[in-house]
């Protein structure tokens, strides 16, 4: 609900960054597995208690996770595939983000433990939902 209003602005200035990217062969999957180092690299840092420099990294992160989709519908290369592995890459770097930020001390264990628990949960509800025939959810903090 949050970007869903500001969606056409930002979907604009994605694909002006994603339409030079499609000129240079890289796949969209491509783009999700290196936006899940990025993610992973920001987890390190944050274990390692550079939070500043981890925020920055996980942004970029962000950034390029973004692109992935943009880059999928810009070059018609969406697949079932492809959503999935995005999917999944993405649970992948919010355990590894929220494991470096307990690891690092910026959060009590249990904190991160129920943050994680609390993340996969809208993921699984969100596909359960849409498995029953409930449409296609935008759900999240940042939906």
């Amino acid at each position: 609900m949050v970007l869903n209003k500001y969606r056409s602005k930002v979907q604009k200035y994605l694909e002006r960054v994603t339409k030079p990217l499609a000129k240079t062969g890289v796949t969209p999957n491509q783009l999700t597995i290196v936006g899940l180092i990025i993610s992973i690299g920001g987890a390190g840092l944050f274990a390692m208690g550079l939070q500043r420099i981890a925020a920055l990294i996980l942004l970029l992160g962000s950034i390029v996770d973004a692109l992935d989709g943009t880059l999928a519908r810009l070059t018609g290369k969406t697949s079932r595939f492809g959503a999935f592995l995005d999917s999944t890459c993405d649970r992948i770097s919010d355990g590894a983000i929220l494991f470096g930020i307990a690891y690092g001390g910026f959060v009590n264990w249990k904190i991160a433990f129920i943050s994680l628990i609390g993340a996969y949960l809208v993921s699984y509800e969100r596909c359960r939902a849409e498995l029953a025939g409930s449409g296609r959810f935008a759900v999240g903090i940042a939906e």
